[in-house]
């Protein structure tokens, strides 16, 4: 997901289960269910 923030990282038993995110444009949550989750990180540059 592009242009996406991950503001919680979401655990059930101490396993994982999701994410929570924020669309940076929008404003809109985001509820990412999954069974792992791998963050990546890079520049967030938005434009003028």
């Amino acid at each position: 997901m592009e242009d996406t923030t991950i503001l919680e990282v979401l655990t059930r038993d101490g396993v994982t289960c999701g994410a929570i995110g924020l669309d940076i444009y929008s404003g809109e949550l985001i509820l990412f269910r999954c069974k792992a989750v791998a963050l990546g990180t890079g520049g967030y540059q938005p434009s003028a």
